[in-house]
């Protein structure tokens, strides 16, 4: 028994990878990977992935979302409505008539914000809500916004009572949930 007893462990990691061939990964691919994705901009990914498309040989452009928060994009500054940029695991996506940089302005202040649960009607399920002022780094405009979480805290929506197209969408991409991640009071 005392023999058996040390080669207990070994018998079970080798009964434990015992699958079929069938079930285990393909690992082939031997294609260098780059480590400097940080570094590339969303304009040169735009133009890679333009380029490269036809050489399959070519390894692929960095997918557009992880831009690095620190990285400077005019380009990506200065688009109206649409995908913005992943920061801390959220998405942001600008409205129709909000450019980038106002949406990541307004992502930064629906992020330092004080949220209260409340309810706009008493037939509506509450929900954790903001109002912030955000200044337009282009226009110079200041814009009222309300924010609302949504009732399962993966998004949360800013938008200016006055003008629905102009605003910001933030969905996480991740845990923790909003509530989690911001200021609440009752």
């Amino acid at each position: 028994m005392k023999k058996i007893l040390p080669l207990l462990p070994a018998l079970l990691l080798v009964g434990c990878s015992s699958s079929p061939a069938d079930d285990e990964p393909n690992f082939t691919d031997t294609t260098p990977h780059s480590t400097n994705s940080d570094s590339t901009t969303l304009a040169d990914a735009d133009a890679n992935t333009d380029s490269t498309a036809s050489a399959s040989s070519a390894p692929a452009a960095p997918f557009k979302l992880q831009k690095a928060e620190k990285d400077d994009d005019s380009a990506l500054a200065a688009q109206v409505g649409g995908i913005c940029g992943i920061r801390d695991y959220a998405q942001i996506i600008a409205d129709d008539a909000t450019d980038c940089a106002f949406a990541l302005d307004i992502y930064k202040h629906a992020m330092d914000a004080t949220y209260r649960l409340e309810t706009p009607h008493p037939t509506v399920t509450e929900a954790w809500q903001s109002d912030i002022t955000v200044k337009n780094p282009n226009s110079g405009d200041s814009y009222d916004l309300h924010c609302i979480m949504a009732t399962n805290q993966k998004s949360v929506h800013c938008r200016n009572p006055d003008d629905a197209n102009i605003g910001t969408r933030i969905e996480l991409t991740a845990r923790p949930i909003f509530s989690e991640r911001v200021h609440t009071e009752y």
